[in-house]
């Protein structure tokens, strides 16, 4: 009979161990999985932060600044969480040449601001009489190369019109625009005519190729002007 109570009394006790066990897993589990306020669990706060974890925490440049901007205004049109970007916000901020830091802040461990500050490592310094860019040549350049080459759309002219309107803006010394030039432009009535004009929706047919290509550089190797070359459509085709 002592021996049965025993046994009862250690069967007892292995089975509160067990429920206990079992009720700890239970706990650490559901912590693990706790839906946030955002109403994401662990895994999708970690895919979340992860769109961001390229950028944040650490001096960028000015491609990757916008990058991370694009990033952001991407995921906030999902509506998951949003995320402010209380000290720059828009991309026609970023500078060409300036490096930036970028610090993240989380609420219940979800990114929720992200600060992009201008450390003006890369600026303007003042030289005397003029201002003069420092900044990064290869940087500069890979602005403008991806619209280099033959056969290109008119659309793609367009937007480089506009990317070297936009690179323009941050510069004070004339010498270090960079210039495009138009050889043939298409007329509405359908003629051609030489000259330099502006290449935006005006003066570029959508559907029409072009040749885009490098036609000088500076002394620093910085592209400085782009030329436009309007291909004629081939005999026989119909434009």
């Amino acid at each position: 009979m002592e021996n049965a109570s025993k046994a009862l009394i250690i069967a007892g006790a292995i089975l509160l161990a067990i429920l206990i066990i079992g009720l700890g897993v239970f706990i650490y589990n559901q912590a693990s999985n706790t839906v946030s306020d955002t109403g994401m669990d662990q895994v999708a706060i970690r895919q979340f932060n992860g769109q961001f974890e390229p950028y944040i925490n650490k001096t960028v440049d000015s491609t990757a600044a916008k990058a991370l901007i694009d990033t952001v205004n991407q995921s906030n049109k999902l509506g998951k969480s949003r995320i402010e970007l209380p000290d720059i916000a828009n991309k026609s901020e970023i500078k060409i040449g300036h490096k930036y830091t970028t610090e993240a802040r989380y609420s219940e461990g979800v990114i929720s601001v992200i600060e992009i500050i201008d450390t003006n490592a890369s600026t303007i310094i003042d030289d005397g009489d003029e201002d003069e860019i420092v900044e990064n040549v290869e940087e500069i350049n890979n602005l403008f190369l991806p619209y280099i080459g033959d056969g290109n759309p008119g659309q793609m002219v367009i937007d480089l019109y506009y990317v070297i309107e936009d690179y323009n803006k941050t510069l004070s010394d004339q010498s270090k625009k960079v210039y495009y030039e138009q050889d043939w432009s298409l007329e509405p009535n359908g003629s051609y005519r030489a000259g330099n004009v502006i290449p935006d929706e005006d003066h570029i047919f959508i559907d029409s190729k072009y040749r885009i290509y490098v036609y000088s550089y500076d002394e620093n190797n910085r592209i400085n002007r782009i030329d436009i070359v309007y291909l004629p459509p081939s005999s026989g085709e119909i434009k």
